[in-house]
């Protein structure tokens, strides 16, 4: 039996691995600093998309590199009532809220325990991040996210063009 199926042309959008400590492209660099102080404090209820302004966010002694792509964070979560609830705090980058670019901070699913985790988020052009809360009730969420560094340079997302040309997949199954 042969199967065929027939692609057209469309556009792919392309994310790039990256991980603390490595240079990712040539100029890509990471920028560390574990001193830095908490830029978000808050206790939230439910929140849906919204977006977070870094340079509004930031101390007045720290300014966003100009070039920076990537905003890193250290976030400590933690819900008073996360035992037997879906609680989280998601982070992504505007405009791209889809599976595989949201990054998930989830408490330790016990009552006022908190869990860290850091976060490399892209940002769009004018510093921005989106953030969305499920919490377990009124201002139950807990939410402390430290400034640690940032991704200067390069980009973390490509968008690139498939051939105009159709393509075409032809399985051969065999029994």
């Amino acid at each position: 039996m042969t199967k065929e199926s027939k692609y057209d042309h469309h556009p792919v959008r392309v994310v790039k691995g990256i991980s603390l400590g490595e240079e990712y492209d040539p100029g890509q660099i990471i920028k560390l600093d574990f001193t830095a102080a908490a830029i978000k404090t808050d206790s939230l209820s439910d929140l849906p998309w919204t977006t977070w302004d870094i340079d509004d966010l930031l101390p007045t002694a720290i300014t966003r590199p100009r070039n920076a792509v990537a905003v890193i964070l250290d976030v400590d979560v933690g819900d008073a009532g996360s035992s037997g609830e879906e609680t989280y705090i998601a982070f992504a980058t505007p405009g791209i809220i889809v599976a595989g670019k949201t990054v998930y901070c989830r408490p330790d699913g016990v009552n006022d325990q908190s869990s860290s985790r850091l976060v490399i988020v892209e940002m769009s052009g004018d510093g921005k991040i989106a953030v969305s809360v499920a919490a377990s009730g009124g201002t139950t969420f807990d939410v402390v996210a430290k400034l640690v560094g940032w991704v200067i340079a390069g980009t973390l997302t490509d968008v690139v063009e498939l051939p105009s040309a159709s393509l075409k997949a032809v399985f051969q199954v065999s029994h």
